[in-house]
């Protein structure tokens, strides 16, 4: 867009990951703090390729602490909605200083 129009100088580009609305909200009541978050980039024009700054976090050591276990091993079904595997799931508990932390 911007190299074919020159009456676009910057583009933003934004990815929201929105778990939140797999979440039952009447049993989990803190679901919302580990479930969502977002990704954006702004794009502008250069004689140089590159970028000019970035920062990435991610912390893979927790995979396994939620999840949302319906599909695959445990095939959709009424049974499986109505036990609501549709739903986040958290399998372990979470140290209570990964937010400070992280």
């Amino acid at each position: 867009m911007i190299m074919l129009n020159e009456d676009i100088n910057y583009v933003a580009v934004v990815s929201p990951y929105v778990m939140n609305r797999f979440i039952d909200r009447k049993t989990d009541i803190v679901g919302s703090i580990f479930s969502d978050g977002a990704g954006a980039v702004i794009l502008g024009p250069s004689d140089e390729p590159g970028f000019i700054t970035g920062k990435i976090i991610s912390d893979g050591q927790y995979w396994d602490y939620w999840g949302i276990f319906i599909g695959g091993a445990r095939p959709c079904s009424e049974r499986a909605v109505a036990d609501k595997w549709n739903y986040l799931r958290y399998v372990k508990r979470y140290p209570p200083d990964i937010n400070i932390r992280h």
